[in-house]
C-alpha cells in the first residue's frame, strides 16, 4: 500500500513483466536477477509515498507481488508422416512463451515414441546409433535428429527435459506431435488361419490380408485375387476387390483330400 501526502491510501501498481522476462530468459538478452529496489525517486522533497513492509500489522495492506509465468518450452517437428522401413528427419526447438528462441547454454532433451515397433528407434543422423536423449548446444535454439519405425499407425513423438524440475514440478514445457506410419509396398499376401478338417461341399470363410515385408496391412491394396488349391476343385477362383487391404469370403471345396493347400495371387 502507499500513502501519497493530502490522499488516502491505495494501491500502487508496478509491472515488472519486463525485468522478469530478462530474468528468466535463458538467451544473450537476459539479464542477472537483483531483484528490485522501491523508493520515491525525490526522497527528500514533498509529496513523499509511504509503503508498508512485508511486516505491517494489517496482512491486507502488506506489499504482494502476483506472477503469471509462463515457462520456456520445446516443440518438435515430426514430419508429420513416414513409409513403415525408412528414416525420417525431426527438429526439436526451445522458445520462449513468445516464441522467440532460447539459445544461451546446452539442454538435454529426451526423445520417447508410442509405437509398438520392436525396432524403433531415434538417432542422430539416418540409419546411426540408437539414442534416448539429445542435447541442444549452447548458442543454438534447435536440434536436428532422426526416427525409424516399421510399424504402420499413428503415434506420438513426445520430447521433455528434466533440467528444470523443482519439487516435482516440470517448470519446462514438453510438447508431443503425431507422426504417421504409413505401410511400405505390397510385399506378400497372408491368410488368417483356416481351421481344420472341413467339409467337402460344404462353404466355409477365409480372410486373406495383402502385407508389406513388415507384415503390415497394406490398407491401399483394392485389387482381385485368384484362387486355387491342391484338389482343383476351390470355387470361387478370383476374390472380390480387397477392401483396406483385405478381402473376407465363402470358398468350397469339392473333393476330399487330405492337407488341401489354399493359394492365391494378384498384382501381378
Amino acid at each position: 500500500a502507499s500513502t501519497s501526502a493530502g490522499t488516502s491510501e491505495g494501491w500502487l501498481s508496478l509491472n515488472v513483466k519486463a525485468s522478469v522476462e530478462k530474468f528468466t530468459s535463458r538467451d544473450a538478452s537476459g539479464a542477472p536477477n537483483f531483484g528490485w529496489m522501491l523508493r520515491d525517486s525525490q526522497e527528500s522533497t514533498a509529496p513523499r509515498y509511504t509503503m508498508h513492509s512485508k511486516e505491517y500489522s494489517s496482512s491486507g495492506l502488506r506489499p504482494y507481488i502476483q506472477i503469471k509465468y509462463y515457462p520456456p518450452h520445446l516443440e518438435v517437428s515430426t514430419g508429420g508422416t513416414v513409409e513403415a522401413g525408412h528414416w525420417v528427419k525431426m527438429t526439436v526447438y526451445r522458445k520462449t512463451y513468445n516464441n522467440d528462441p532460447v539459445t544461451r547454454d546446452a539442454l538435454n532433451v529426451k526423445l520417447s515414441s508410442t509405437s509398438t515397433s520392436t525396432n524403433k528407434k531415434f538417432a542422430l543422423t539416418s540409419g546411426g546409433a540408437a539414442i534416448t536423449q539429445l542435447t541442444i548446444p549452447d548458442g543454438s535454439g534447435s536440434k536436428d535428429f532422426y526416427y525409424y519405425d516399421d510399424t504402420a499407425g499413428t503415434w506420438t513423438i513426445k520430447v521433455w527435459t528434466d533440467e528444470f524440475i523443482y519439487y516435482v514440478i516440470r517448470t519446462y514445457g514438453d510438447d508431443s506431435e503425431p507422426l504417421e506410419v504409413t505401410p511400405g509396398p505390397l510385399d506378400r499376401f497372408a491368410f488368417d488361419t483356416i481351421s481344420s478338417p472341413k467339409q467337402v461341399a460344404v462353404s466355409f470363410p477365409i480372410t486373406i490380408s495383402a502385407l508389406d515385408s513388415f507384415s503390415n496391412t497394406v490398407t491401399s491394396y483394392t485389387g482381385t485375387n485368384s484362387l486355387s488349391d491342391t484338389t482343383g476343385t476351390i470355387n470361387p477362383v478370383m476374390t472380390g476387390a480387397f477392401v483396406n487391404g483385405k478381402w473376407t469370403g465363402n470358398v468350397v471345396i469339392n473333393a476330399i483330400g487330405n492337407g488341401v493347400k489354399i493359394s492365391t495371387s494378384g498384382s501381378g
